[in-house]
């Protein structure tokens, strides 16, 4: 009698999801197929009430994660259950497993497979006094919207068979039906407000209704809600996602700059989202980061989404480009802007050499390559002078005509702010236009509440990001593309981290990317590759070894290269290779060139620390790389001998990759270094885009349609990793002989 009831009760559920064992889901999962505890796992209570002619029953269901423990009670009888659901095979295939205990005990193993978007099939076996068996398949055949299905129950002696179909013509909002072969007919409705669901079907001679509280909101009826997604920028915004103290102690994951610019995507595409109000405080970007900032910022305004800004100061010609793009810029009471311009300061070694008695060997290839210059002059040759000249006009020039632009200025009016002025308390930076009003940083929420209404509410980036509607689809069926960020100097062996200052920071490993991108190779699932570089160069043996690691995963799936604030010499040489190349407009790129360095140190030796040495040989030339000596005449002729060699594997490497004539390639090569804009113009990039932009090229150029899976390599270490390495940075890429390698540092601001 009660197995009979319970197949009673199990047919005349409120909500649509519980009709068939191939459709059902979350906390109500319970009774029907424990293998929906695995779909969508979350917080969440449901419960429900089913009424006959004579018979009152109602349900509580818990689910957490997913683990689901429920209350039941028929006929005065209360039965417990606890069950669990496992997702497996990239959340396709669903098991789960539930026991009742109490008045009756009973086990209940289900399975749901969901091979394609359109189809789901379930089934579920309940071991009691009795065996029963419920098989389901449900399909969609026009959209996600729209859902048929048919079960069959056996339940020792009989079987049933149950058809139904639901629709659903606004988001929220289910009408469903459903009949077995005697013509018996059941009408339900579900109605669903986000975070609250209720629901009733009603038949012959029986009812049911319930409601469902969950943290995460399910397709809503009511029109989304006014949000302005407040974002903090806090810390160091690297390209990747790990930070490590002195002694190489990962203390704190800073967040990452694709996360960032990410949020601001999320903002312009959400139909919830009113607006972005950006909150400045200790934080710090490059360049190019500021760039694709503004872009997306302005991307944002062209959705018809608001932007606020409030900060203590604005610092700086790049930061105001991107924050020039707000509606409403609040600077702090007694805050200032400073935009003076832009300016490139590099710092040179030959003095301090000098008075330490350290000499150099220097071959190079290239009146631009001037990464020597750093060893060998005090200041910038004219070449050098040159060619950053340039790459300040670069930056200089569409950061000015943004920034008048947004704010109603001309690029005259602009320019005499900069040239004039520069420097603006509060009060000034108001007049001049510069920012539309002020406030101490406690009045500001109030400031911006008046200046949205009082319906629209705040939100923090996290949760919006985080607090996406439940998804009606049964198979996510997004493609991967792998982000792979190469940051740092490139070096032989594996990547890491130097504390050292002035020459230290991170390092990327040959051993180490290439071993990534063999296994991106090899790996069907991911479909593309965006290669987000941001770095000077380093070893060009190093250089080499990535560069055909690229070359050969290119051949299988694409890879897009995008450019970070730099990608020269050795960053540009690893990105030849690939499919597409998008750099930033500021980004420095090119730098085709090649250099050795040689340290001589007998005279530091004896003059400073009072050593000599002495060697017997046996080889003329054994002791040529050593620091004990010059190169003899000979020996410099043979060295300059391989720099070139060097140096024509890396136009033949542009030639091969960007499909140009290696004469054009030397002729724009000589180490010189261009912006993005003029690389993409001179054909060594494919067009000017941030890392979002290459995201969509490399969507097209695997025919990925719609949203795509981002997956991050490196993977970031889940321990703690001591140990400085500080034998690596420039004396290891210094070792590698002929280097790929832009100046080691400069300094744009």
């Amino acid at each position: 009698m009660l197995a009979n009831l319970i197949l009673f009760l199990s047919i005349i559920n409120p909500f649509f999801d519980q009709y068939s064992v191939a459709t059902v889901r979350r906390s109500p999962s319970l009774l029907s197929n424990p293998a929906g505890l695995a779909i969508v796992p979350g917080v969440e209570f449901s419960y429900r009430f089913e009424t006959s002619d004579d018979e009152w029953s109602h349900y509580q269901n818990f689910l957490l994660g997913n683990l689901g423990f429920g209350i039941r009670t028929v006929n005065e009888k209360t039965d417990y259950q606890a069950g669990i659901g496992f997702a497996q095979i990239k959340k396709t295939l669903y098991f789960g497993y539930s026991y009742e205990f109490g008045d009756a005990a009973a086990h209940n193993i289900g399975a749901i497979i969901r091979p394609m978007k359109f189809a789901s099939m379930g089934v579920t076996t309940r071991f009691a006094d009795s065996t029963r068996v419920r098989a389901g398949i449900a399909l969609r055949p026009l959209t996600d919207r729209m859902t048929v299905f048919g079960d069959g129950i056996y339940d020792g002696d009989s079987v049933h068979l149950l058809l139904g179909v639901a629709l659903e013509p606004v988001p929220g909002l289910t009408v469903a039906g459903q009949s077995d072969l005697d013509g018996n007919f059941r009408v339900g409705l579900e109605l669903s407000l986000g975070r609250l669901k209720c629901g009733g079907s009603i038949g012959e001679g029986s009812r049911s209704g319930g409601v469902v509280l969950s943290t995460r909101r399910y397709p809503s009826i009511l029109p989304p809600g006014r949000k302005l997604v407040k974002l903090t920028l806090a810390g160091k915004y690297d390209e990747d996602r790990q930070q490590r103290g002195l002694v190489g102690l990962i203390y704190k994951r800073e967040p990452a700059f694709y996360q960032l610019i990410s949020s601001v995507k999320k903002v312009r595409e959400s139909r919830d989202a009113y607006g972005l109000y950006l909150k400045l405080e200790e934080y710090s970007l490059s360049t190019a980061q500021y760039e694709e900032l503004a872009q997306e910022l302005g991307r944002v305004r062209q959705a018809g989404k608001k932007i606020i800004i409030f900060a203590n100061t604005y610092k700086s010609l790049a930061e105001y480009r991107a924050v020039s793009e707000a509606d409403y810029l609040i600077l702090a009471e007694l805050g200032d802007v400073v935009i003076p311009g832009v300016w490139a300061r590099k710092f040179y070694l030959k003095g301090m050499l000098d008075r330490l008695g350290l000499e150099t060997d220097i071959d190079y290839v290239g009146e631009f390559k001037s990464a020597h210059e750093q060893l060998s002059r005090k200041d910038m040759s004219g070449a050098d002078s040159l060619q950053w000249s340039e790459i300040l006009d670069g930056i200089y020039e569409p950061s000015v005509e943004q920034a008048a632009r947004n704010r109603k200025l001309t690029r005259e009016e602009f320019e005499k702010l900069i040239n004039e002025k520069a420097f603006f308390n509060s009060d000034d930076a108001k007049k001049c236009n510069l920012i539309d009003t002020t406030a101490f940083f406690y009045e500001v929420d109030e400031l911006v509440k008046k200046y949205t209404g009082k319906e629209v509410s705040q939100i923090d980036a996290k949760k919006f990001v985080q607090d996406r509607p439940i998804s009606r689809s049964w198979k996510e069926s997004r493609s991967t593309i792998a982000l792979v960020i190469a940051e740092g100097s490139i070096v032989t062996g594996k990547s890491g981290y130097n504390p050292m200052p002035v020459f230290g920071g991170k390092y990327i490993g040959s051993e180490s990317l290439a071993r990534i991108f063999e296994r991106i190779r090899k790996n069907k699932s991911i479909k593309a590759v965006v290669f987000r570089i941001n770095s000077g160069g380093g070893s060009a043996l190093a250089s080499d070894i990535i560069c055909e690691a690229v070359r050969k995963c290119n051949k299988v799936k694409p890879v897009v290269v995008s450019m970070g604030g730099v990608a020269g010499s050795g960053g540009y040489y690893i990105a030849c290779p690939a499919r597409r190349i998008l750099a930033n407009q500021s980004t420095i790129t090119g730098s085709i060139g090649v250099v050795s360095v040689k340290l001589v140190t007998p005279r530091f030796y004896d003059e400073k620390l009072g050593i000599t040495w002495d060697w017997i040989k046996r080889g003329e030339h054994v002791d040529a790389l050593s620091d004990m000596r010059h190169f003899s005449e000979a020996e410099r002729m043979q060295f300059h001998q391989e720099t070139e060699w060097w140096y024509n594997r890396f136009l033949n490497r542009v030639a091969q990759g960007r499909k140009l004539e290696t004469a054009f390639v030397d002729s724009v090569g000589k180490g010189r270094i261009w912006s993005g804009k003029k690389a993409s113009k001179l054909g060594l990039v494919d067009e000017v885009g941030g890392l979002l932009d290459a995201i969509e090229v490399a969507k097209k150029e695997a025919r990925i349609k719609g949203e795509a899976e981002i997956v991050f390599f490196p993977k970031p270490e889940k321990k703690l990793v001591l140990g400085t390495n500080a034998n690596v940075g420039l004396m290891k890429m210094l070792g590698g002989r002929w280097l790929y390698i832009m100046p080691y540092r400069v300094e744009i601001e």
